[in-house]
């Protein structure tokens, strides 16, 4: 197809449209839902013209996302689209609010590694550990690592809690929504601001799951953002908006296709249109990991 090898992948994820709408009909969600859900596919084409110089078309890997939502998997609510998970203590922490102040406490899970640097390393890691999380619960206390959920690092010592003063937000198995940022146009955090609270009563009323928090974990959340972004970014401002916390480094070129629109590049010679291309374009010259990270929020963060 040479220069029209995308516009076949379009016309399938156009395909996908009636499924979309058919299968939020049988949930009775309100047809405005399906066709925002739908109105992704032109922010896939803008991010596919961007690297392939303004000819319309459509990256195959992102047909999952369009496939999940034809089969309910993800919802689009708002800004964000939703997928209903069961809380996991693989990747998530203990979360504990304190009955009286609201506090949050969070900890590690036992055994999770870092790094020197800090970064939480894939729990099947045998090289660059430095140190390894302890939690320990006893009938009347906890007992582990925490995490400043404004950065996301991790305690160097310690912190004990009493059980009588906090409550477990959840536990495995429990209901979370998980959120997913899809891509193609602007994150404004007002409108994300808004979204959140909306889809927890959304997600109860449509599909009877009363969530207990809204997890995500993304190279959107690269704790790294809050010091190389403007404070005003809306990305910036969305992650001092949740509770941060480390997500394991896999990949060290996360979110490259987002921001540039292919999965490679060169960063020697490749040209920056923004202050997040630029930077991480500068990561990658510098042999910094471009890596995810994660963010949670309970009802009580957004009422």
């Amino acid at each position: 197809f040479g220069d029209d090898a995308g516009l076949p992948v379009l016309l399938l994820a156009m395909a996908s449209i009636p499924l979309i709408h058919q299968r939020y009909a049988s949930y009775s969600i309100p047809k405005e839902y399906a066709v925002r859900h739908s109105e992704w596919i032109g922010g896939a084409v803008k991010i596919y013209q961007a690297a392939h110089d303004g000819k319309p078309g459509f990256t195959s890997s992102q047909i999952f996302w369009l496939s999940l939502g034809a089969a309910g998997k993800i919802t689009r609510v708002g800004r964000f689209e939703f997928g209903i998970d069961d809380f996991s203590d693989w990747w998530m922490p203990a979360i504990y609010i304190n009955n009286t102040t609201g506090e949050h406490i969070v900890f590690a899970r036992d055994g999770w590694k870092f790094n020197a640097v800090g970064d939480r390393l894939p729990n099947e890691a045998t090289e660059g550990i430095v140190f390894t999380t302890t939690l320990v619960e006893t009938e009347d206390t906890v007992t582990g690592f925490v995490f400043n959920t404004t950065d996301s690092t991790i305690s160097k010592a310690t912190v004990t809690i009493k059980k009588n003063e906090f409550t477990l937000v959840a536990k495995p198995g429990d209901k979370v929504l998980g959120l997913h940022i899809p891509g193609g146009r602007p994150m404004d955090f007002e409108e994300a601001k808004r979204t959140l609270p909306i889809a927890l009563d959304f997600f109860k009323k449509y599909r009877g799951v009363d969530a207990k928090l809204i997890t995500c974990e993304s190279w959107i959340l690269n704790d790294q953002w809050l010091d190389r972004l403007s404070p005003e970014s809306n990305l910036v401002k969305f992650m001092k908006y949740g509770n941060l916390f480390k997500y394991p480094v896999f990949n060290t070129q996360e979110g490259i296709f987002f921001v540039f629109g292919h999965d490679k590049i060169d960063p020697s010679t490749h040209k920056a249109d923004n202050k997040l291309q630029q930077e991480m374009i500068n990561m990658l010259n510098d042999g910094i990991p471009v890596k995810a990270g994660g963010i949670y929020f309970t009802r009580d963060m957004i009422s």
